[in-house]
């Protein structure tokens, strides 16, 4: 599954959704994106006409931090997010704790990256980008250290539901519980074993992460909402 069709499978519950999206790009997911108002978060897109987007959004060149610190509207909370931004685990903590904090009760926030496919994959900015060029050229892809998110989710956001999608393994789908959760054997219970993970620990913590289909998380989420607005909060 692609991830327009994974993002536009939440926002089609919304009425009228808004949608915001850090880490544009080539706006290659943005332009596919099904709402009444998109807002995209990049400070280098690598276009320059943005007619190929369509209609009804608007585009802030810039960092995130300075999005939210500036130019987020106060009053108008977004249904569903997708962050997709720099793939380090300090600026994606940022950028979630920022979304979740302008998003609405029932949001759904989607974050990418979460499952490197090798080792070199996995390692921080600073030095994938001096290992890199030394290998022979199969490794090019990069989702950073990403994967942490999981854990700090798992450990330390115990009011937000967190599932992965047997059919988009690579990003991680969470939203808001009415109560928060128990927290019972977390894979990584400490902050200084989450900072230091690497790629051996994101293996053998794959089975914490296990997937389910999108339908049952998509029905999952849908008891979630009406917990919400059985709380009437």
């Amino acid at each position: 599954m692609q991830r327009p069709e994974l993002i536009n499978s939440f926002l089609s519950l919304f009425d009228q959704p808004r949608y915001l999206e850090i880490g544009v790009e080539k706006g290659l997911t943005f332009k596919e994106i099904k709402a009444d108002w998109r807002v995209g978060v990049d400070p280098q897109p690598k276009f320059e006409d943005e007619s190929f987007l369509g209609e009804d959004f608007e585009m802030f060149r810039i960092p995130s931090d300075k999005y939210f610190a500036d130019h987020v509207e106060i009053g108008k909370p977004f249904d569903v997010a997708f962050i997709d931004g720099l793939h380090t685990a300090e600026q994606t903590l940022r950028d979630f704790t920022n979304v979740m904090s302008f998003t609405k009760n029932d949001a759904v926030v989607i974050i990418d990256d979460i499952r490197p496919a090798n080792w070199c994959e996995a390692l921080h900015l600073d030095l994938w980008l001096k290992v890199v060029p030394m290998t022979d050229g199969s490794y090019t892809g990069w989702t950073g250290d990403v994967f942490k998110l999981l854990y700090l989710i798992e450990t330390f956001f115990p009011s937000i539901e967190m599932r992965i999608s047997a059919e988009a393994p690579n990003q991680v789908i969470c939203w808001k519980r009415t109560k928060s959760r128990l927290i019972e054997k977390p894979f990584a219970s400490r902050l200084y074993e989450i900072a230091t993970a690497q790629y051996p620990q994101f293996l053998l913590s794959k089975q914490n992460f296990t997937t389910s289909s999108l339908e049952s998380i998509i029905g999952e989420y849908k008891q979630s909402c009406a917990e919400w607005a059985a709380s009437g909060r």
